[in-house]
């Protein structure tokens, strides 16, 4: 399997007070290399993040990586459409293993850092509950 992402479902994260826009939450599976997914999300932040964070947690299948990227956001709502520029946003992730091969399962949530930050403790043990 490519690089290549192909959204399996979506999910709108109701915006914090004070946010303008609602968060979202897309579940996908891809191959590829762990890295260069993540190369190409840090590459949605300019490259260069103002904050950045990859984690692993240890579940019952496998090891989780989580990757934590906040700062200005390319906001691009299909492959065709040109990208926004949003300040202040965050994308927090987990990457999950399926089984013995390269395949994946990505757990993306995006949006202004306020709302993201609202529903993290929902995210993660969504994540967390796994199973093979």
């Amino acid at each position: 399997a490519g690089a290549s992402q192909f959204v399996e479902a979506e999910f709108v994260l109701p915006k914090a007070e004070g946010d303008e826009n609602d968060g979202r939450l897309t579940l996908s599976q891809a191959g590829g290399d762990i890295k260069l997914n993540i190369d190409r999300w840090k590459g949605q932040f300019g490259g260069k993040p103002e904050r950045e964070s990859t984690t692993e947690l240890d579940l019952e299948l496998g090891k989780v990586t989580v990757v934590d990227f906040s700062g200005e956001f390319d906001d691009r709502r299909g492959p065709f459409a040109p990208p926004v520029k949003r300040a202040g946003y965050r994308m927090w992730t987990a990457i999950i293993p399926l089984g013995e091969g390269e395949t994946r399962y990505f757990v993306k949530a995006t949006g202004p850092e306020k709302t993201i930050a609202s529903h993290l403790e929902k995210l993660q043990a969504f994540v967390k509950s796994a199973k093979k």
